[in-house]
């Protein structure tokens, strides 16, 4: 231990280590993905635990031979920026893993609710970015726990991906298989990005982690549409009765009307609330369209040829065809176009973009680190 300095120095311990240069310590990093479930259209919400590690070296360490470090010992930490006041944050763990470089290592996991607004224009045909965000202000906190804050001005250290080959593990884990009720993952996104200086000379470090997601559309088939186009076929049974049957005509027609419309409210627990109609939406208003305009039709068939019942009977069918294609086929074909550049963005693999700042009064150059992994690469190829 240095003269001077017992593990409850916290003016000592408790400042962050520096390079022989006098520049920010660079703090590698990666990250364990343990699960992602429960991805809720309706509340918003999903449920993630995500483990991240940190990996740094502070010269105050070298020859350390104590089996505990410092109470006072200063560490890396970010905070979660979209997570729900559930969300748990634990220590995993604070050690050393090299005595002779001072290098240590602190784990810590995040498990809750995080908030997810999803983009519901294509819905059910949508494909989302479930993200998960976490923000830095040079935040630290102690090996015990005690203490934390941020750093007041500048930066005290700079995040970046733990390097290739250095024995300190993968930018990213995968920890599961990727399977997700209702939804089909496509692969993640990472992004690592430093902000230039606030009002106050403090620099921030935001780190985003995006599960792209396809929603599994046949559920909403089965579920709402088939329902719903069982209704209307079954009103299309008014076409059948007699021409000058109008009472009989309109209270068929009626019943369908009234269950064609009992349908928005049947299928509201499973659609999300939205300030536009989504696509079932369009084909739940189409049907009690149709059944209403059948209704106000049935009157008017009665004083003509049955020929007309005929062409209104297949008018009705022609339109409510047509009417389904217009509302379905162009977020079906939105959707492909998307896999496919998703498919091409993973045969890429990782790009870069650049940024140019000004950084502790320098101008300095500094990539966000963006990667997009499939999630055949990071969980491996099915078994055969």
């Amino acid at each position: 231990m240095p003269a001077g300095h017992d593990e409850h120095d916290l003016d000592y311990w408790g400042s962050p280590p520096r390079t022989k240069d006098g520049k920010p310590v660079m703090v590698d990093m990666r990250m364990n993905l343990v699960n992602l479930t429960e991805v809720d259209t309706i509340r918003g919400t999903c449920f993630a635990k995500i483990h991240i590690m940190y990996y740094w070296t502070d010269e105050r360490m070298i020859g350390w031979s104590a089996l505990q470090l410092p109470a006072k010992l200063w560490g890396p930490r970010l905070w979660v920026t979209n997570a729900r006041p559930e969300m748990e944050e634990a220590n995993l763990e604070f050690v050393m893993v090299d005595k002779q470089a001072g290098r240590l290592k602190r784990g810590r996991s995040y498990t809750g609710v995080f908030d997810d607004l999803q983009d519901l224009t294509d819905f059910p045909f949508d494909i989302n970015d479930v993200e998960l965000k976490w923000l830095t202000w040079c935040n630290w906190m102690t090996y015990d726990e005690t203490h934390k804050g941020t750093h007041p001005t500048g930066v005290s250290y700079r995040l970046r991906p733990v390097v290739p080959g250095a024995g300190e593990g993968n930018w990213i884990d995968m920890r599961w298989n990727g399977d997700l009720p209702e939804w089909n993952m496509e692969g993640v996104t990472t992004v690592l990005s430093e902000r230039p200086p606030n009002a106050q000379g403090q620099c921030g470090t935001d780190f985003l982690i995006s599960f792209v997601v396809s929603r599994y559309a046949m559920f909403y088939f089965w579920k709402v549409l088939v329902p719903v186009y069982l209704v209307f076929m079954l009103s299309l049974a008014t076409y059948s009765l007699p021409i000058d049957s109008v009472d009989d005509r309109q209270a068929l027609i009626g019943t369908y009307f009234i269950a064609a419309f009992a349908m928005l409210h049947v299928v509201g627990s499973y659609l999300p609330k939205t300030n536009f109609l989504t696509t079932i939406d369009k084909t739940i208003v189409l049907s009690t369209v149709l059944c209403a305009g059948l209704g106000i039709l049935t009157p008017v068939i009665s004083r003509q040829e049955h020929y007309v019942n005929d062409l209104v009977w297949a008018g009705t069918i022609g339109i409510y065809v047509l009417g389904q294609l217009f509302v379905f086929v162009p977020p079906f074909l939105r959707r492909r176009k998307a896999l496919r550049e998703l498919t091409k963005k993973g045969q890429d693999g990782i790009s870069s973009v650049t940024s140019t700042y000004s950084l502790l009064g320098e101008q300095q150059q500094q990539g966000d680190e963006i990667g997009y992994h499939t999630l055949q690469e990071l969980v491996g190829p099915p078994a055969k």
